[in-house]
Order: structure tokens, then sequence, then C-alpha cells
């Protein structure tokens, strides 16, 4: 029996599938207690099911969600006491996943400030243990996870991959020890049940143990020292040989790192990192590969020993913590799945000063077509959309933010908000252009004095019940109404109309804004013509003006001198 709630956490997983769940379990474990950062090494790759990749995508999502819930710790406890079980009988793991799907629905969880009621419900109903302040104290007296901080989960730069992989070197060199007696490998292999390692990876037998340089500002000499870095490296305590494969895969990684250029307002460029993790020029990036590579250079980098680009997470190589998390931006609709438009959705924008938390979450139908009978069609749960940053309902620019980005969600699955235009047909234009030859007759010409409202009701009356055929030519037009005939700019070409239509109507303003888009030279004479006559009419006015102004000056001059020659001659 398969049972799916797509309103809890688990979104599509099996809740019924009790090694589905227990796999999850694992997943958030060791990603909670930072064993590994990889979706690709060999402790997550054994654990993959037939449903892999929904179990992959509820792991990234609970814990995306915890990185970016500082203040809303619920979500991560719950979570802590739900991994608990993973050890227990497929009773006791589908009686944990039960009461973590029954806590609350995944947007009172992952979307809590929008719903701060039902949140403070869930809070009463759990009847959690408050968690203590020491991790390091915790780990090491075996404390259950659910005894953790909540903020505990510290930031990691290594992947315990990196352990798997030289465990595996190990295995390979000790099996090469055996083949060739005379090479004397096996002697400098130690034993590994005599050494111990505290990483609290996932092999408690591991023979590697983590140190720190600590002289970070003493002058290192090339020339008897291996290369050394200012952070934490693994290092093999006895194995010479070993350590020189730890040498040179760092080596390798440093060569596999990809930079992208930026281009500055100066003359100089800069090289970045893919993860801005920190800046260096093409030289410093050439140098590293040599063994002159001082100290310094390798504090810049984190690195990744072990791991192909391929196989890096979304998480391995972000901060954990940082705000754009790469996980919020994970699809979240496979291939063949179809978004129902139902016309329930509010399209319109956000509206300032007005609190609308309603408007952080979208909800989608979806729908997948039956493979074994395409006109069916298979419901599948609701996909939802979650606005991850904090809106200030009184801010302008963040209401503006959530308006752009529900537009998109919008656009991206059920298309634009506004059907497309109605294509203009050669026999329409020629109407209109005859229409507008006419009006301009009664208005002297003058383009200015162009009432389109009139000229789109003669048009309107002129098609009124018009069937238009299949077949008929449309109008060619262009894509820019500056265009000019011998430019580059593509135009729209004429084609037969597909389907016959009947004469749809056209506004005012749509006749005044196409005729700027018609390719055809009559359209561009009619607009030329009436254009010049605005000018002609407004020059003429113009001097008129003048010719006013300056009789008036006259006349007051004769008023003047009269007056004069009154006040002399008394």
């Amino acid at each position: 029996m398969v049972r799916i709630n797509g309103g809890s956490i688990f979104r599509k997983v099996d809740l019924e599938n009790a090694d589905s769940i227990r796999r999850i379990m694992t997943g958030l474990d060791y990603y909670l207690t930072n064993q590994v950062l990889s979706n690709g090494a060999p402790e997550l790759r054994a654990l993959r099911g037939p449903d892999w990749s929904e179990e992959r995508r509820c792991t990234n999502g609970i814990l995306s969600t915890i990185r970016t819930q500082s203040g809303y710790p619920l979500l991560l406890e719950a979570v802590l006491r739900f991994i608990e079980a993973r050890n227990g009988n497929d009773q006791q793991i589908l009686a944990a996943a039960k009461d973590l799907e029954t806590l609350a629905p995944e947007k009172v969880l992952t979307v809590p400030e929008a719903f701060p009621e039902e949140y403070a419900a869930a809070e009463a109903r759990f009847n959690r243990t408050r968690a203590v302040d020491n991790f390091r104290a915790a780990h090491q007296n075996h404390l259950t996870l659910e005894h953790r901080a909540p903020g505990a989960f510290g930031q990691q730069i290594f992947s315990s991959h990196t352990g798997a992989e030289l465990e595996e070197q190990k295995r390979s060199l000790a099996l090469k020890s055996r083949r060739v007696s005379a090479s004397g490998l096996d002697s400098r292999l130690p034993d590994a049940s005599n050494d111990s390692s505290d990483r609290g990876g996932v092999n408690d037998d591991r023979v590697l143990s983590t140190t720190v340089d600590t002289d970070v500002d003493k002058p290192q000499d090339d020339s008897s020292h291996p290369r050394t870095r200012t952070r934490t490296a693994h290092r093999y305590s006895g194995d010479r040989e070993l350590e020189n494969l730890l040498q040179n895969a760092g080596t390798k990684s440093q060569a596999r790192k990809k930079t992208y250029k930026k281009a500055t307002k100066g003359p100089a460029e800069r090289a970045t990192t893919l993860k801005g993790k920190g800046s260096t020029n093409n030289d410093e990036l050439e140098s590293d590969s040599s063994s002159s590579t001082s100290s310094e250079d390798w504090s810049k980098y984190p690195e990744f020993y072990g791991c192909d680009d391929e196989e890096l997470s979304q998480e391995q190589g972000q901060e954990v913590g940082q705000e754009d998390e790469v996980s919020w931006f994970r699809p979240l609709r496979t291939a063949g799945e179809i978004v129902v438009d139902d016309g329930t959705h509010d399209r319109e924008p956000c509206k300032v000063g007005t609190p609308q938390p309603e408007k952080l979450v979208i909800d989608f139908q979806v729908v997948r077509k039956d493979p074994k009978n395409p006109s069916k069609v298979i419901t599948l749960p609701n996909v939802q959309h979650k606005y991850r940053r904090k809106v200030d309902w009184n801010d302008k620019q963040s209401v503006g933010d959530l308006s752009r980005w529900r537009g998109q969600i919008f656009f991206r699955c059920l298309g634009p908000k506004r059907g497309s235009r109605h294509v203009w047909l050669e026999s329409e234009r020629d109407i209109f252009l005859d229409l507008l030859e006419e009006h301009l007759k009664e208005v002297s010409g003058r383009w200015s004095k162009i009432d389109w409202d009139v000229v789109a009701k003669r048009y309107n009356k002129r098609l009124k019940g018009v069937i238009q055929k299949a077949g008929e030519k449309t109008a060619e037009r262009r894509y820019d109404k500056n265009y000019q005939r011998n430019s580059p700019y593509p135009t729209s070409k004429s084609q037969p109309l597909k389907e016959a239509r009947k004469a749809p109507i056209r506004s005012g303003g749509s006749l005044h804004t196409q005729i700027s888009y018609f390719t055809i030279p009559r359209a561009k004479q009619i607009k030329e013509k009436a254009t010049a006559e605005d000018q002609k009419a407004k020059a003429a006015e113009s001097k008129g003006k003048k010719d006013l102004s300056g009789t008036n000056e006259e006349e007051e001059i004769d008023i003047d001198d009269s007056d004069d020659e009154d006040f002399i001659d008394d």
C-alpha cells in the first residue's frame, strides 16, 4: 500500500515504506552531524533506493529550511527526535514518521512567519526536551541528537568523503604490498587495529588523524618541508606514501578548480573562484601547482579532496547558514509534470502597507499523463513555492520584490497573464488606413488632431460580424516602431491565417500604436504627411504670435510719442 501526503514535510515520499523513511533518517543524520556534505559520498551511495530522487528532494528540503530558520527551532528539534528512531524496527520507523507528519503541515514548518498561530499550536503539541548548549560535550558523551543545541551544528569546510577515499587508497596500497613482496611497502603500513580516530565519521576503525598547523607565521623551507597548509589538513601518522598521495590529491584538487573572469571598469581583470570564497590573479593560480607555493596561498581555497566536480553537491561548496542557499532554487517539478490552472490564483500585485502573508506561499495542483493510458492524467501532490525573504509591508521596494517573485512563478508555471493579441490581416490594415485618411481630411490633415476613438468606432462598425476565413494573409509588421526599411531589425512576415475567426474588436489605443509597426510604405507616408502638417501649423501659429506682439509694441510707441508731443506743446 502506498500513502503519500503532499501537504506534509515528506512531500512525495511513500509514508508506508519503512526502508525509504529509514534512508531519509540516515541521510539527515549524516548531514546534521557533519559526517558528509556530498551526495556522492560512498556512505550515502549505499543508501540509494528505488525512490532515491524523492528521498533526496525531501532531505534537501528539510535541511535547507533548517538552515534558514534561526528563530524557529521547532523543525530542527522535531527532526532530531525523528532521527533517533532510525535504529528501531519498521513499526517504530513508521510511528516516528507519523509523529513528524502530523506535527504540522509543511507550510507551517517551512514558512512559520506566515502562520504564527498554527506554529504556536504545533510548538504546544511538541513536548520536547530542551537542548543543551555544548555540542562537543554532548557528542563526546554520546548523548542523543535531540539533546544537542539547535545552533550547535557549526560551519564545516571538509567533507568526510575525503576520509572515505583515503581509506580506499590505503587498502589499495596494502593490497599492492602483498603482491610486490620485495617492495617492503607492507612494513611501512601500521596495523589499523593499533590506531584510532575520533573524527565522528561513519567508520569507527578509521586510521586517519586530524591535525592543525599552528605555526602560521613561521617561514617554511620548501627544500626540507613538504607543502603545508594554514588550516586543518588530514595527515596519516605513520605512512609516508599515503601522505604523498594526500599531497597529490590536494594539487589535483586545486588544478580542477574553476574560475570565472569578471570584467571590471578598469583595464585590469580579476579571477573569482566559482563559489566566491576568495579572489586571486592568474599568476597565483599558475604558481599554485608548483612546489614553491607558500602557506598563504593555500589559506585562500577550501579543499574537497577526492571529489569530482560532478559529485559536488549543492551544499558542499556553500557555507552552512549562508543567506543565499543554492538549494532554495532546486526544481520543484520534474519532467512531465503539468501545472493545472484552475483560475483560483490571485495574480494581482501586493499592496504596500497591507500585510498579506498568504501571498508568501503559492500552491499549484500538478498532474501527469498516465503512461499506460495517455488520455487520462494522474493527480500528484501539490507543488508549493515559498518566498524565503523577510517582507517589510511598509517598504515599497520589499513589497515590489515579492510581487516580482510571484509574477515570475506565475509566468513560468501558468504562462503570461494576458492572452496573445489578435494578429492583423492585410484586409484589416487596408480598411484602417482608408478610414484614417478620411478622418484626416476632417481635421485638416493634422496628426495631433486625430480622434482615435472615432476611428476605432468606425473601424469596428465596418468589420462587425465579418468572418475572416482561414488562409487570408496576415499583415507584415516590424518588432520596433523606429524600424528603417533597410535596417536589420527583424519583421513578422506575412503568413496565412491558420483558423477562421470573427473579426476582433480594436481599441483606439491599439490603432494609434499599430500604425507605427506596419512595414507597408503607405502607413509611413500617411504618418509623415500628417506630422508635417502639424509642424506647418505650429510654425504658422508661432509666426502669428510674433506678428501680433510686434504690432502691439508699435501701437504703444505711437501713443507714447503723441503724449510727449502734447506735453511739449503745453
